[in-house]
């Protein structure tokens, strides 16, 4: 679809896709929107909450790319128990959907699935970002890209807070990844 946030953009192109699908652009007045919403934050970051987080919001605009609520993160969540399963249907608004897709180099398999998106749940439906640079869609669970992988598994929404506090737990052996008055 394209780098970019231009939204007329992105419904022009939902519309030609050929199959029959409920993808809808979130508008920008609708309030699970980040008030911050720049267009920086992943998929992690926006299902994770931390994008309403002032600390979180400023640490990644000193930081950049160099460390962010990611699919290395989620993945450290999950084995530390942080992030708890939950079946399907029992997921409730607030949760979260994490997709899964092997570990893949030139078109070969080439180790386990690994967290490839998150979303949202709201509504019985998902609320995701896919990509940094493009606006929020609401769809149906099994309305992804393929790339996402072809698995999803569904945890327990977690305090924006515990996600930033955690992540800062990760780092700290590291601390040239985040700045002292971040910590």
């Amino acid at each position: 679809m394209g780098n970019n946030t231009d939204l007329t953009r992105h419904e022009q192109l939902m519309a030609v896709l050929k199959d029959p699908h409920s993808i809808l652009l979130v508008p920008t007045d609708d309030p699970i929107r980040p008030k911050c919403d720049q267009g920086w934050y992943v998929c992690y970051e926006f299902a994770l909450g931390v994008t309403a987080l002032p600390s979180y919001v400023r640490m990644r605009e000193f930081c950049k790319d160099e460390s962010s609520v990611d699919q290395r993160f989620v993945g450290w969540l999950m084995k530390k128990n942080v992030l708890v399963e939950v079946e399907h249907q029992h997921a409730r608004d607030g949760d979260v959907v994490i997709y899964f897709g092997p570990r893949v180099s030139e078109g070969v398999c080439v180790g386990p699935t690994l967290p490839k998106h998150a979303g949202r749940i709201r509504l019985a439906r998902i609320v995701s970002k896919w990509g940094r640079h493009y606006p929020l869609y609401d769809h149906a669970v099994e309305e992804v890209p393929e790339l996402y992988g072809d698995e999803c598994r569904f945890f327990k929404g977690v305090s924006p807070e515990l996600v930033y506090c955690k992540f800062l737990e990760l780092y700290k052996p590291d601390p040239s990844k985040i700045p002292e008055s971040f910590q």
